[in-house]
């Protein structure tokens, strides 16, 4: 599924996820569905979620994502991929999330051990 995110009218982000079938039905989508994946797994709560391994870097808008953002194809975006993995080490959801510079703070936990 794909979609972007408004700050006050300007497309500021463009999120990709590509989930297993059967993991979210139509329905919930339809009803439920509110932009944030990872908050609506959250939510039904099964699969029962354990980690979620991201690569963060400065990219080139390839050019349906500058479309899609209403930006010039090459200007910069912050990329964050991301594989979400389930309690048994199954791969949940692949995640693209594009964000144009200046509109995001993020806060990054980095543990120390433990996680593989």
């Amino acid at each position: 599924m794909k979609r972007v995110i408004l700050a006050e009218g300007s497309p500021v982000a463009f999120l990709v996820d590509i989930l297993p079938e059967g993991i979210l039905d139509a329905e919930t989508l339809e009803s439920e569905f509110t932009g944030s994946v990872l908050d609506l797994l959250i939510q039904i709560g099964e699969p029962n979620l354990s980690i979620s391994k991201t690569d963060i870097s400065a990219i080139h808008a390839p050019t349906d994502v500058a479309k899609a953002l209403d930006i010039q194809r090459d200007d910069t975006l912050l990329l964050l991929k991301g594989l979400l993995f389930d309690q048994d080490g199954e791969p949940i959801d692949l995640s693209y999330s594009y964000f144009v510079p200046g509109y995001f703070r993020l806060h990054i936990i980095r543990k120390i051990g433990g996680v593989t």
